[in-house]
């Protein structure tokens, strides 16, 4: 049995000891949409949809968070550093 896109996947869980710790049902969403480079002459490119904005905003989300981390480990650092006895 095939998973399709944007469908319920069951993670393995027999060869994780810490199974009960997460969640047993996962929702994968393809966050990346194909494009058509089909323009023809004299066409105007449309206008992005609704879904192209949510899905261009959990990207940038998706880079804010990873910012997030990275600021919090260097000021862990810094506070090793300047505060560490």
């Amino acid at each position: 049995m095939m998973a399709q896109k944007g469908a319920l996947k069951h993670p393995r869980s027999h060869s994780n000891p810490a199974a009960g710790l997460e969640p047993k049902w996962t929702l994968s969403v393809p966050l990346c949409r194909k494009k058509k480079d089909t323009q023809v002459f004299g066409e105007e490119s449309r206008e992005p949809s609704t879904g192209d904005n949510i899905r261009e905003f959990l990207l940038s989300l998706r880079y804010f968070r990873i910012f997030i981390a990275l600021w919090n480990v260097f000021m862990m650092f810094c506070m090793i550093v300047l505060f560490g006895s």
